[in-house]
């Protein structure tokens, strides 16, 4: 999924093409050239910094999102939503824990 940190490919959504010049700025010390796809990318992100990671997680979790609610209101008719995931809606998945799918809550 693009987004305002890194593109993705558009019909291989789990590739990583490049970053957006905010993550770069965001990361310096990574130069990104080994990249490939998106799990990988997004777990680097995390081992060098944490902190840093969060501001791409909200910002991804707002754009899943704001994706998410344009699709269900194209939708005619009773939506169910499944979860369909290696944990709990309630518990919170992150790169550390290679649980799918990652960042997405009962929330």
């Amino acid at each position: 999924m693009a987004n305002r940190f890194y593109t993705g490919h558009p019909r291989r959504n789990d590739r990583f093409l490049k970053p957006s010049t905010l993550l770069q700025a965001i990361y310096r010390d990574d130069d990104f050239s080994e990249l490939n796809f998106n799990k990988h990318m997004l777990h680097r992100l995390f081992t060098l910094s944490p902190g840093r990671f969060d501001t791409v997680v909200s910002a991804l979790k707002k754009a899943w999102l704001a994706r998410m609610r344009l699709l269900l209101s194209k939708i005619d008719g009773k939506v169910v939503l499944l979860w369909f995931g290696d944990h709990k809606p309630d518990d919170v998945s992150r790169p550390e824990d290679e649980k799918d799918p990652w960042f997405v809550t009962r929330e």
